[in-house]
């Protein structure tokens, strides 16, 4: 999230159920606000394990340790500088901006931008531009 970000977050509860919503507005990097909704049944009847013995009085905490080595990196990339981008797209003879998550992509009115697309793209020309720093097609 960017600096110019919003996050709103609501909690309601109607009887056993706990439903909360989260609102993100973000204009540098959302083409329209974020919305998210969780809903929660209270379960109070639920058995739990129980971890009393000599040894222990009880109370169990847990951790998760993570480790990176130069042998498993994590990979990441600055904007922009992603090889993979365009990778899915070509596999699927759609236009990138189908696989970046946009909002306009999500209405049903973006199959006439990909039919358009197709269109002036037929599948015997490249689906997507190559990846930078990788190779296309599969």
């Amino acid at each position: 999230m960017s600096d110019r970000a919003t996050l709103l977050t609501y909690f309601a509860r109607h009887g056993d159920v706990l439903t909360v919503t989260v609102f993100v507005d973000d204009p540098l990097y959302f083409t329209e606000p974020y919305i998210k909704s969780t809903d929660y049944a209270l379960a109070p009847r639920i058995p739990t394990a129980s971890f009393e013995n000599a040894d222990n009085p009880g109370t169990c905490y847990g951790h998760t340790t993570v480790v990176f080595s130069d042998e498993h990196p994590v990979p990441h990339w600055l904007p922009g500088q992603n090889p993979s981008v365009g990778e899915r797209a070509a596999a699927l003879h759609i236009p990138v901006e189908a696989t970046l998550g946009f909002a306009a992509s999500a209405y049903p009115e973006f199959i006439d931008t990909i039919k358009a697309w197709r269109e002036q793209n037929p599948i015997g020309k490249s689906a997507a531009p190559a990846p930078r720093g990788g190779s296309s097609g599969r």
